[in-house]
């Protein structure tokens, strides 16, 4: 329910002060980003990004993507918020051929005179990376009303990263 979640503060995406880890943050050389599971439903809209492990040794993932939605020119493009509806962060690490992914989400439904839109691209950066990867939203089964892509009609949240791919 987006319309219910909290939205958290910006911060780094440097590990929790409990975590140690034993090896290195992924860098974005060694993570293919895709789109994964789409879907709607009770007024919204939903992606998962998915960061997998390509490289030959583990690595760790820690915090929130940075995402940014981009329309057309006269659209523009959307930073999206971070999301604590999912849960706090935790600490990922991915060996070779491992996956993570996060929950990203808007709202479908038009309300407080907010002007539904279409996103056609997400910039996707991995938590502390400074490379993104722009993945096409068209044929997702997002589309609304104006065509191919993302449909929103308010905030996009996106959610922490996540061990596995969320379904």
């Amino acid at each position: 329910m987006v319309a219910a979640m909290a939205v958290a503060g910006c911060g780094g995406t440097q590990p929790s002060p409990q975590f140690q880890p034993s090896q290195p943050a992924c860098s974005t050389g060694q993570l293919a980003t895709t789109l994964g599971q789409t879907g709607a439903g009770m007024a919204q809209r939903y992606v998962t990004v998915i960061f997998q492990n390509t490289g030959h040794t583990a690595c760790y993932l820690d915090g929130y993507p940075s995402v940014v939605a981009q329309g057309s020119a006269d659209v523009g493009s959307l930073a999206a918020k971070r999301s604590t509806g999912i849960g706090p962060p935790t600490d990922v690490t991915l060996a070779p051929g491992g996956a993570a992914s996060a929950l990203v989400q808007t709202v479908d439904v038009q309300m407080n005179g907010l002007t539904c839109v279409t996103y056609q691209t997400l910039q996707v950066r991995p938590p502390g990376s400074r490379r993104s990867t722009t993945l096409m939203l068209s044929g997702t089964g997002l589309e609304g009303p104006q065509g191919s892509g993302l449909y929103s009609c308010g905030p996009i949240f996106v959610g922490p990263v996540q061990a596995g791919v969320i379904h």
